[in-house]
């Protein structure tokens, strides 16, 4: 069962014959009788002991009390007690004695026992392998009956069928038995007759020659050379007639042929003797393009037939792409739509990101709007100006002075300066209003300033103060002078001939 072979090399071998159920039932009912025997044996032995060690104690009990002044009455009944006390104590040891002289045979039973019970055990455990053993060698027997006869129904029917076959072929055989004594009999019938037919054959062959031979000579006598030759002049009536018909007929012939002979050879008198090799020549050609045309018209239909086989397949690809083009019309929309195949070449993703540009610019032009005194907004430019890339993204001013939308490329430094710095608060603003938690705390502008009027920074520096004075940090990296009259706190950088110097200024 283990590694499946029908052989072993040093298979194991049981020990004297196996044992059976009931002596292993015998063998387990007498252990544990035994066991019961030695386990109420320890229990009587601890019970002798302890009124023992009773007795003992009374024992020394009376000793102390006939020591002291008592009455003689007294005496007297502590010896009758004590009398008794010896007594059963006498009793009990003899008892003791008794059962501790048991004791090492209820042991030696208990061994006994307990060396049957192994022996049981280890006869049981290989009358288990030899159970298994005999499982597995019924199961190697069971794969080796046809899955048919696997049903004891099945391997009956067949028996019967078998048997009946047996029958059917015994008397068969006998038949063929009786049919062969049948046909040695006639074998041997056959060879007598056969033997007498020889002889007639032989006899038959004598008189056979000596016709011959008769027959030859008479055959000269009348001139023929051979039998071939007289039996070529041996013609019945019908045959002489036949071959009268056809030397007729050949005759007549003959002389249509010579007739016609002569009228071609009187019409032939004046013509040219035509090329033939040229003439061949030409008709091998013409049979060389008629099989060239043959082949052709052939590959033509071929042609023909795949062509014929591609348009109907081209038909049905034609009639499932419509089915698929409608079935899909409405998803194949939805996607040019998202993907930016639309008239604004606006993409599903820049549409979001144009919807947070619009948050964005709303609050770019708050700013704007103060720092250009009230002339700018920044918006998104909702034309396309040019068709061929993506929309929706692009900016534009807004001049309420002029009252027209421009590019943000016609602003001045000093306009795109406090545009980008409007862009990146609002940005900033944006950015916190979305992001909860995260606030940008820190902000740093770097340079810009010296392309502005006096006015123009005026607010600038008065936005970013407002910025600080909201809670944030703002770092400003210029070299504009008029920057120190409105930053107190700076840290300044200065070149020497020794090197450059940075110094906070508070």
């Amino acid at each position: 069962p283990v590694c499946g072979s029908h052989e072993h090399p040093a298979p194991a071998r049981a020990q004297g014959p196996a044992v059976a159920d009931e002596e292993l039932a015998r063998a387990d009912t007498a252990l544990e009788q035994a066991q019961q025997g030695w386990q109420a044996a320890q229990a009587r032995l601890a019970t002798l002991q302890q009124e023992h060690a009773q007795w003992q104690g009374q024992a020394g009990t009376l000793q102390e009390t006939l020591g002291a002044q008592v009455s003689i009455e007294a005496l007297r009944a502590q010896s009758e007690r004590a009398e008794a006390a010896l007594s059963s104590a006498k009793a009990a040891a003899e008892a003791l004695e008794a059962g501790l002289q048991q004791l090492p045979t209820a042991q030696s039973r208990a061994a006994e026992q307990a060396g049957a019970a192994q022996s049981a055990q280890q006869a049981l455990h290989a009358a288990e392998r030899a159970l298994e053993a005999a499982h597995t060698l019924l199961r190697e027997r069971e794969a080796g009956v046809p899955a048919d006869l696997a049903e004891p129904g099945a391997l009956q029917a067949a028996l019967g069928a078998a048997s009946t076959r047996r029958s059917e072929l015994k008397q068969a055989m006998e038949q063929a038995n009786q049919a062969a004594q049948a046909a040695a009999l006639q074998v041997a019938r056959l060879a007598a007759q056969a033997g007498e037919s020889v002889q007639a054959c032989a006899e038959a062959q004598r008189r056979h020659e000596a016709k011959s031979a008769d027959f030859a000579a008479r055959l000269r006598e009348a001139g023929f050379a051979d039998a071939t030759a007289w039996e070529q002049t041996c013609l019945d009536e019908a045959t002489l007639q036949q071959l009268q018909a056809a030397i007729e007929g050949y005759e007549q012939r003959l002389q249509s042929a010579r007739e016609r002979l002569q009228r071609a050879t009187l019409q032939a008198r004046d013509l040219a003797r035509p090329d033939l090799p040229a003439l061949e020549q030409a008709h091998r050609q013409a049979q060389d393009a008629r099989l060239a045309a043959g082949k052709a018209v052939t590959q033509a239909q071929a042609d023909l037939q795949v062509t014929t086989g591609f348009l109907d397949s081209l038909a049905a690809i034609a009639t499932s792409f419509a089915e698929l083009e409608q079935r899909h019309g409405v998803l194949r929309g939805l996607a040019d739509m998202a993907g930016g195949q639309n008239a604004q070449r606006m993409s599903f993703q820049r549409y979001v990101l144009a919807t947070l540009l619009e948050e964005v610019l709303d609050a770019t032009t708050q700013r704007l709007r103060v720092m250009s005194r009230g002339r700018y907004e920044m918006r998104r430019k909702q034309d396309k100006t040019d068709a061929r890339s993506a929309g929706g993204l692009d900016l534009e001013v807004f001049d309420h002075y002029t009252g027209s939308a421009r590019g943000v490329g016609t602003l001045s430094g000093g306009e795109s300066f406090l545009a980008s710095l409007a862009l990146a608060l609002g940005l900033s603003d944006v950015v916190q209003a979305h992001a909860g938690g995260i606030r940008l705390d820190a902000i740093f502008v770097d340079e810009g300033f010296g392309t502005l009027d006096p006015e123009a920074l005026d607010f600038a520096i008065r936005t970013l103060k407002d910025l600080q004075q909201a809670g944030r940090m703002v770092g400003i990296i210029s070299h504009v002078a008029e920057l120190k009259d409105w930053i107190d706190a700076r840290l300044e950088l200065r070149a020497s001939r020794s090197g450059s110097e940075a110094a906070f200024v508070v």
